[in-house]
């Protein structure tokens, strides 16, 4: 059941993510928005279940508390996106080369599995005879959805620096005068 729940943050994150790659001045935003998506997920369940317990606790039935159980819901997660977001964009802005580059390999391999995976699976759905073959037919399936997510995702990676955000692109630990000066000598 969880999954359900979760399955639609999943894939938009990944839609999102693949979008923002295409387009190289979006790049920088490729990280930070998908990862707010996801995290949207977990905090809403904050908020729902904050509900929920407040909604068991008023007795009688209405309705007041149902679009209350909704709206905590819808709430704690636009801000727990938005927080994880901007985490997420601070991160990306401090990590050093190897580490961005590892970052966008995996989000880009993630991103691009969720999509292959969910395409393959209206096609599986639509045609049942391909089940007939059973286990070697999926598991061929996979390797190959996993072979091109990550072929798909090295061609990205390349490109890593493109996905740091632009305002915060120096070295954690300049000071900040520098970091208002991009143009100046750095104090030795």
């Amino acid at each position: 059941m969880q999954i359900l729940f979760a399955a639609p943050f999943i894939v938009l994150a990944g839609i999102v993510f693949t979008v923002f790659s295409i387009v190289p001045r979006a790049r920088r935003w490729a990280i930070p928005i998908p990862t707010g998506i996801i995290g949207a997920g977990p905090t809403s369940l904050v908020g729902l279940f904050v509900a929920a317990v407040v909604i068991h606790s008023i007795p009688g039935p209405s309705r007041g508390p149902i679009i209350a159980f909704c709206c905590a819901g819808a709430l704690t997660g636009l801000v727990g996106g938005f927080l994880t977001g901007a985490i997420a964009r601070f991160v990306a802005s401090i990590l050093p080369a190897f580490l961005l580059r590892l970052a966008v390999l995996v989000a880009a391999w993630c991103s691009y599995f969720v999509l292959i995976a969910g395409s393959l699976f209206f096609v599986h759905t639509r045609n049942s005879s391909l089940y007939v073959f059973g286990w070697p037919i999926v598991t061929t399936t996979i390797a190959l959805e996993l072979l091109l997510s990550f072929i798909g995702a090295w061609f990205l990676v390349r490109k890593s620096e493109e996905f740091r955000p632009r305002k915060l692109r120096l070295p954690l630990g300049t000071p900040f005068i520098a970091r208002a000066n991009p143009g100046d000598e750095l104090p030795s």
